[in-house]
Order: structure tokens, then C-alpha cells, then sequence
């Protein structure tokens, strides 16, 4: 058979194929252990940072371990709130993907992830304890966009080997 005759044809390993094997593993694998490995230290310890936080603006809040409560809203912080999906998502994306030095990048955008992730659920919990339970939820499910579109950008900028501050310069002078 010619080339041209099967080009229509997909071989049972293609470049497709061989992403989706390593991201399923790269991300499956610590994404079950996220669930199954007790995390409640790190739990607490979010849901202690933002209780702390809420309190320094003026929002009391009532914290039982994971749990955290302002005014009539009530809110728990689970692995997929601690910021790890996020780290674990990227990390399955630089490294079955061909990025080069993906160490590089993750040294650098893991923490901002972790920052980001603080200042996620803290605009979540405000925005429960000011505006309410169906406000928090909301604000809660919109958020989970805007962190997929973060890792999405990160893993753009290393995979296409460009800077941030290139895109951001067309971006102005558009």
C-alpha cells in the first residue's frame, strides 16, 4: 500500500497517543494518591491561613479543622481545594509533552500556583461571608476556569519556548 493511500490511516502508536499514556499516568497516579494519602495537616493549615486572613480585614470566621464558616456560609477545604490538582496538572502537562528543561518551569510556576491558590479561596470565602452561600458557590465554580486557564497559559509559555513578557508586549501592542 502507498503512503498516499494510507494517509487516512492511524498507526496504532501515534504521537496523540503516546501524550494521552504518559498524562493519564502523570496525572492519574498523583491525583489517586492526592485522595488516598491523609493530607488533614495541610488541610488545617489552609483552612488556618485563611481564617487568619478573613480576620485581618474584619470577617469573623469560625474554623473547625477543615472547615471554615463566615456568617451563614460555610465552606470546607478538600485536596482538590489545596492547590495540588493545580501543581499536579502542570507537571503531567511539561513532562508528557516536549517541553525542554521542564524543571525550570515548574520551579517557577508550582509556587505562584500555591500563591494563586491562596488568593483564590480567600476571594471564595469574602465573597461568602459578604455576599452569601449562593455568591461563594458561584464564585467558587467561576474560579475553577480561571485555574485551568492559568495552567493552560503556564504550560503554553514553556511548551512554545517563548517568555511571558513576549506575550505580554504583543499583547500591549495590539
Amino acid at each position: 500500500m502507498s503512503r498516499r493511500a494510507s494517509r487516512f490511516h492511524l498507526p496504532p502508536k501515534t504521537a496523540f497517543s503516546g501524550f494521552a499514556l504518559r498524562f493519564a499516568v502523570l496525572f492519574g497516579l498523583p491525583y489517586f494518591l492526592l485522595h488516598v494519602v491523609p493530607l488533614t495537616f495541610l488541610l488545617d493549615g489552609i483552612a488556618a491561613v485563611e481564617s487568619a486572613l478573613l480576620g485581618f480585614i474584619g470577617i469573623s470566621s469560625t474554623r473547625f479543622g477543615a472547615y471554615l464558616s463566615s456568617n451563614s456560609a460555610w465552606f470546607e477545604i478538600v485536596p482538590d481545594c489545596s492547590g495540588l490538582v493545580m501543581v499536579i496538572l502542570l507537571g503531567a502537562l511539561l513532562w508528557s509533552t516536549p517541553v525542554r528543561n521542564p524543571w525550570r518551569f515548574f520551579k517557577v510556576f508550582a509556587p505562584l500556583l500555591f500563591f494563586w491558590n491562596f488568593v483564590r479561596l480567600f476571594a471564595v470565602l469574602y465573597a461568602g461571608g459578604v455576599l452569601g452561600q449562593a455568591v461563594q458557590d458561584a464564585l467558587h465554580i467561576g474560579l475553577w476556569m480561571v485555574d485551568a486557564g492559568i495552567v493552560l497559559g503556564m504550560w503554553w509559555t514553556a511548551f512554545s519556548g517563548r517568555s511571558l513578557g513576549r506575550y505580554l508586549k504583543a499583547f500591549r501592542q495590539a
